[in-house]
């Protein structure tokens, strides 16, 4: 029986209809996807937690958006800016965006979506960032608090040097800053208890700062700690007027050093300042009693106490402020203070000096014994009291120091005070001239001047703060050079010493046991500072005191000259000072005797200090804020411009930091941070 074509047929119709049917529905969707990647490669992002809700909603991909999108471009996405497809490339934002592309933009991107690619490209560019200060702030964090946990210098060191080799910044060298001062600050003495142990302070300092409304100064911080590391035997107070409180150097305050607002003194002093506190206390020491109202001062009471502060006020002469022109006057003036009820001997300083171990150089016989005591640089030729450092001691009697002030006709009476400061802008030099003469020439008086100050003129290339000796190299301008050989200096100074503290115990031991030592046996030729001027020189050499008139120190007035014949340089092994003496019954400079004292140079760095040319020594006294704050070379009436603006110097009883702009140093025995 034969089979229907027609059956055969209509299934083949039927396969082949299903196939191409298939064919043309996969093409028709395959078209519609195209277009619409072209036109909204994004559907609906899901925003971020943190997101806007509205931000980078994108609307839902439909026929009719696409086709009105692709008509209209205006109502496609908002915030998307649209262009010729040849025309909208931005060589940064396609750098920007093909970064985040594995290097390289997908070809035949164009028009809206390219220009939504390059929105997402700066803000994922903005994320990055924010991303990668975050990422900062937590190393700094992390730095920081790493620094912070060190729980001992040596700690401190060691963690400092971690964290800087890795990450650094300001910030971390400041908490390491901060962190230092906490261990100096907790590790300080106090005079207090030096007073209940002694009954008296050793040495009383005092200095002054008379502001401008501004900030306490920086670099005053290296004279309050270099006195700080001299407790029991020091005590320093620093009385200041129109500086903001906020400033003071509270991390530094010890027992014994000290800053001091005058309006603490009297609250009418904080608009009055130091002029008023000059005025009171003058006026009372001349008789005129006290001001009946000192909020008012002195106007409707007295009219030359009136007339003495409005000048002191006024005076801005170069020289030095009123208050410093007044020296003559601070046992006047800072009486409660430096009195000989509290003090063996006072002595006034400038804000800009630091000072190394005084008990070391000063507590001997020889100093202990004069009248007063000044340093100097080597200029023993000039005969004067320096601003820089003066002593007057009570030891042989306070009245012996307390009135020389009288023999100077600029401070004796409210006529020679009114006169002095008539002029406001006069250059003025009361302190070394007139006030030094009159001290100087007093019947009986006997002053040593010594040449331990570190001259100005030396330059030197490192300073170091060691066990609160002030440790220096000139004349090599390598710092690694300069650190080696100071740091061998100070070895050298240890070692000895620890050589006569072992001789001194097998001494005792030996006379304990019934032994007396041995003519032969070697003996240590270590001799302090205290052992040296405590005995009698090697030489004693008069020095002639040139006739009136002449003059040496040619910023001072003439009749205020008091110079002596200059003398050659010691021998190496070798140093000196000077000794003046005025014969009681004298009335006239002409009686002045200078006896220059050579003695055998300590061992233990003192009177080391008159290095010439090249190489190490220590020194008492250093003008640091001239060492370190030398103006540089500007034309002709521009303002004086400091080297450098910032730099502490922080001692303690292995070594010492130095933080000046951009670095930290740390130098030790053992070497340098």
């Amino acid at each position: 029986m034969a089979v229907p074509i027609i059956s055969g047929l209509s299934l083949g119709l039927r396969l082949r209809t299903k196939f191409l049917l298939t064919i043309f529905l996969s093409l028709a969707a395959l078209y519609y996807v195209i277009r619409g990647s072209r036109t909204h490669p994004i559907r609906n992002p899901k925003p971020t937690p943190d997101a806007d809700p509205e931000e980078g909603r994108v609307p839902p991909l439909t026929l009719a958006s696409v086709a009105v999108s692709h008509k209209d471009p205006s109502l496609s996405t908002p915030g998307v800016s649209h262009g010729k497809p040849d025309a909208d490339v931005d060589p940064e934002l396609e750098a920007l965006a093909s970064s985040f592309l594995n290097g390289r933009m997908p070809k035949g991107m164009t028009g809206p979506a390219r220009s939504r690619v390059y929105e997402w490209a700066r803000k994922a560019e903005e994320a990055d960032l924010e991303a990668r200060r975050a990422y900062d702030a937590a190393i700094d964090a992390k730095a920081m608090l790493f620094v912070s946990a060190a729980t001992d210098l040596r700690d401190l060191i060691g963690r400092y040097w971690q964290t800087y080799k890795k990450h650094y910044n300001p910030s971390v060298q400041s908490v390491a800053a901060t962190r230092i001062r906490e261990f100096l600050r907790d590790g300080g003495s106090s005079s207090s208890d030096a007073e209940k142990r002694h009954g008296k302070i050793p040495l009383c300092l005092v200095a002054t700062y008379d502001g401008r409304g501004g900030e306490f100064p920086d670099y005053a911080t290296v004279l309050m700690d270099s006195v700080a590391r001299n407790a029991p035997y020091a005590d320093l107070r620093v009385f200041v007027h129109n500086t903001t409180a906020s400033s003071y150097p509270s991390h530094m305050h010890r027992a014994n050093a000290k800053v001091i607002d005058v309006a603490q003194i009297d609250p009418s002093y904080g608009r009055r300042g130091f002029a008023g506190l000059a005025t009171d206390r003058l006026c009372a020491l001349m008789g005129r009693g006290r001001p009946q109202d000192p909020s008012f001062g002195w106007e409707d009471q007295d009219a030359e106490c009136a007339l003495l502060e409005a000048r002191l006020r006024a005076f801005e002469g170069t020289g030095g402020r009123a208050i410093e022109q007044l020296r003559g006057h601070w046992g006047n003036l800072f009486g409660d203070w430096i009195s000989p009820d509290r003090c063996d001997a006072w002595g006034w300083l400038d804000l800009g000096t630091a000072v190394g171990d005084l008990a070391q150089w000063m507590d001997n016989t020889l100093i202990n014994d004069a009248d007063l005591f000044t340093t100097h640089e080597g200029d023993d030729w000039r005969l004067y009291l320096r601003n820089s450092f003066t002593v007057h001691n009570y030891r042989r009697g306070s009245e012996r120091t307390s009135d020389l002030w009288e023999r100077c006709e600029d401070l004796a009476s409210l006529p020679g005070l009114l006169k002095a400061f008539e002029r406001p802008d006069a250059y003025m030099t009361v302190t070394e001239g007139c006030y030094s003469h009159g001290a100087l020439t007093q019947p009986g008086i006997s002053a040593v001047l010594a040449p331990w100050q570190l001259p100005s003129w030396s330059n030197p290339q490192l300073l170091i703060l060691d066990h609160g000796r002030v440790n220096y190299c000139i004349g090599e301008g390598n710092a690694e050079v300069c650190r080696g050989w100071v740091r061998g200096f100070m070895q050298e100074q240890v070692s000895a010493a620890k050589k006569l503290q072992l001789r001194q115990a097998e001494e005792e031991d030996d006379e304990e046991e019934g032994y007396r030592p041995s003519s032969s046996r070697p003996r240590d030729a270590y001799r302090t500072a205290k052992d040296v001027f405590s005995h009698d020189p090697l030489v004693r050499e008069p020095t002639q005191v040139l006739a009136g008139g002449t003059e040496c120190a040619d910023w001072l007035p003439t009749e205020y000259n008091l110079c002596a014949e200059e003398h050659g340089t010691d021998p190496s092994d070798a140093t000196h000072v000077q000794l003046l003496h005025v014969p009681e019954s004298s009335s006239s400079s002409s009686t002045t005797t200078v006896v220059r004292l050579q003695y055998v140079r300590p061992s233990d760095g003192v009177g080391s200090e008159t290095v010439s040319g090249r190489g190490v020594g220590q020194t008492l006294v250093v003008k640091f804020l001239d060492w370190a704050t030398r103006p540089r070379e500007s034309r002709p009436g521009t303002p004086r411009r400091l080297k450098v603006e910032t730099t502490w110097f922080y001692t303690f009883e292995k070594g010492s930091m130095q933080i000046s702009p951009g670095r930290i140093l740390l130098h030790t025995t053992e070497g340098v941070w």
